[in-house]
Parts: structure tokens; sequence; C-alpha cells
């Protein structure tokens, strides 16, 4: 076979001067290259979420065990700095997302290293 008239897969092989160019295929092959990298982003994104799932649970865990340790009932630990006990248990369960200052009182009161990633 020609060289210059190589229909193969091989992408380095030179293009055929006499095929037409087909527009539809050309379409077709972008979209499911845009596919691909769509269906890796959205991997890459599922395993961003799932590591801060993780370490959202990992904290909770140093939580509660922290204050624990430190024989504080939530009740305690709430009026030690001016909360409500159902604010403790709402950020121990993980149905809020308290803001730093609160993350730093905590650490503070229940005497933990806070480490932002």
């Amino acid at each position: 076979m020609n060289e210059n008239n190589s229909n193969s897969a091989d992408p380095a092989a030179p293009l055929d001067p006499i095929a037409p160019y087909d527009p539809k295929a050309a379409i077709a092959k972008l979209q499911a290259e845009l596919a691909e990298i769509e269906i890796k982003e959205q991997a890459s994104a599922k395993r961003r979420s799932v590591r801060t799932q993780n370490q959202r649970t990992e904290f909770l865990v140093t939580l509660v065990s922290a204050r624990i340790a430190k024989k504080l009932t939530q009740a305690k630990l709430a009026k030690k700095l001016g909360m409500q006990q159902s604010a403790i248990a709402r950020i121990e369960s993980g149905k809020s997302n308290p803001s730093l200052n609160t993350l730093l009182s905590l650490a503070v009161a229940l005497e933990v290293n806070l480490v932002l990633e």
C-alpha cells in the first residue's frame, strides 16, 4: 500500500490527500474526546468529595473524643463557649458548618490543634 494513501488508525500516518474531510466524523471524534475528559473530571471531583468527607468525619471524631477526654458534656462545652448545647450537637453530628471562629474556639477550649489544609 502506498504510504501516502494509508487509511490506518496510526495517528503518525500521513493524511490521505484524496480522502474527503468528513465534518460529522470530526465532530463525533471531538464529542467522544470531550465525553472522556468529562468522565475523568467527574471521577476526580468524586475523589475530592470523598477525601473531604473523610477529613470532615475524622475531624468530628477528634472533636467528640477530645470533649469526652476532657470529661465535658455538650452542655458544659457550650456554656464554656457561650453557645447553646444544640449548636454543639449540630456541629458534632455534622449537620452544621461552623465558622472558622467557632472551630478555633472549639480547638482552644478542647486543647486540640486545628490544622487547615
